[in-house]
């Protein structure tokens, strides 16, 4: 998942940079292009998961109850479901009218 953060996360940075300003019509409008839509997409599930991934580890090495640990875990990988399911909505809402 850090493979995929650091050329989308670089990409993004350099468009936010290039942008006149960062208002609300204007990010729309830089969202309707596919090709910008789509490194937004993979780096909001590529920084989910990667985040998922860390609070896992941090879950796992201490929380020493087993119930609770499974509890917490469920719990991180249903916010990165939601998280990723309202990111995809949003884009494609953005991009597809």
């Amino acid at each position: 998942s850090a493979v995929l953060l650091l050329p989308t996360g670089l990409y993004l940075l350099w468009q936010f940079i290039v942008l006149d300003n960062l208002s609300a019509a204007v990010m729309i409008e830089w969202m309707k292009s596919s090709l910008n839509a789509g490194v937004l997409l993979v780096f909001v599930l590529a920084a989910a998961y990667h985040g998922a991934l860390g609070l896992q580890v941090v879950i796992e090495d201490y929380v020493n109850n087993k119930s609770t640990m499974m509890a917490l875990r469920t719990l991180v990988y249903g916010a990165m479901i939601g998280l990723i399911y309202f990111s995809c909505f949003a884009v494609f809402k953005l991009l597809l009218g």
